[in-house]
């Protein structure tokens, strides 16, 4: 049974945050492993992500709300 966002306690907001993150990202994933770029673009921005740089040079995906 869906619960109302209205009644959630933020335990259970997480959660599905967290749920849906994962949903996804790994519909990203399958759509990379198909190379259907197209697919994993939309996916990937759906999921809020971004690329974010490092001083040490490595690119990995930060949420956008992580972002200064």
């Amino acid at each position: 049974k869906m619960q109302s966002v209205n009644t959630m306690t933020r335990g259970e907001m997480l959660l599905l945050l967290y749920d849906e993150l994962v949903k996804r990202l790994t519909k990203a994933e399958l759509a990379l492993e198909k190379e259907e770029f197209d697919i994993f673009d939309a996916s990937v921005k759906r999921a809020g992500l971004s690329r974010g740089c490092f001083p040490a040079g490595c690119c990995i995906p930060v949420p956008w709300h992580i972002r200064l």
